[in-house]
């Protein structure tokens, strides 16, 4: 990948990864679009970053996908989508009904949005000169915890959907990249975990494995967990829990969708 002179589109690009990604992004020369749950978050990133494009958009809600597609194609031709927009609830799922609806959210946002976007701008990307699909995965797909049940589900649907979805473009000119961060340095997770990385060093090292075409990207201790994970399970599911341990605010229903 040539990730200069591109247009590009990050969900939950207004705090944390997303951010940090757009920052590296504009640096290089791109087009960047971002969008976020809440306005003021937007606004706050486009002031911070000019030439950054934004837009308030509830990705988990289709008419509000339908918006931004209007909003990206009138900017010019798409050529990468990155699917960074994620929540997380922690919960016990005996808690009660009210989990229901936590659940459904989680699911709608981390896994249903990357699914209804890539259907989206799909058939616009197949018309680029070198397009590409990013997915932000997660540690907990593989090695789940017990306190985000719904999280750890989700992204476990969205590893599966992104190997499916690389077979089935096989043979055409996009490339999709699944994402495997470590314990990075967000607002999703404050309060938990220690030796957290900084989310401007995950975002140039995420990008200079895009730049190399490994579409297994796997930054820092993520790369030690999942070669230990196949090895020794057991003790890869007790080291993730362990670094990510800890109690995180859950986000209310208008925070931003973010990593």
């Amino acid at each position: 990948m040539r990730l200069i002179g591109k247009s590009i589109l990050i969900t939950g690009g207004a705090t944390g990864i997303g951010f940090a990604l757009a920052r590296e992004l504009l640096t290089r020369g791109n087009r960047v679009i971002i969008c976020g749950r809440r306005q003021d978050k937007v606004d706050a990133a486009m002031a911070a970053l000019p030439g950054l494009r934004g837009l308030a958009c509830d990705v988990s809600n289709a008419s509000e996908t339908a918006k931004l597609r209007e909003f990206v194609n009138r900017l010019g031709p798409l050529d990468i989508l990155i699917n960074n927009a994620a929540i997380q609830v922690q919960m016990k799922v005996s808690d009660g009904p009210e989990t229901g609806a936590a659940l459904e959210a989680e699911l709608l946002t981390n896994l249903g949005a990357p699914m209804r976007l890539t259907a989206t701008f799909l058939p616009a990307l197949c018309q680029r000169e070198e397009p590409a699909i990013v997915n932000m995965c997660s540690l907990l797909a593989v090695m789940p915890k017990p306190n985000a049940p719904g999280y750890c589900a989700s992204k476990a649907g969205l590893h599966v959907f992104t190997r499916a979805l690389r077979l089935q473009l096989a043979g055409t000119r996009i490339k999709v990249f699944l994402v495997f961060p470590p314990l990075v340095a967000t607002p999703m997770t404050e309060g938990r975990g220690t030796g957290k990385m900084p989310a401007e060093v995950f975002a140039r090292e995420m990008l200079r494995q895009i730049d190399r075409d490994r579409l297994d990207v796997r930054v820092g201790q993520a790369g030690t967990l999942l070669a230990l994970h196949r090895l020794w399970p057991a003790l890869a599911d007790w080291w993730t829990r362990r670094i990510s341990r800890g109690a995180t605010q859950n986000e209310p229903a208008d925070a931003p969708a973010s990593r």
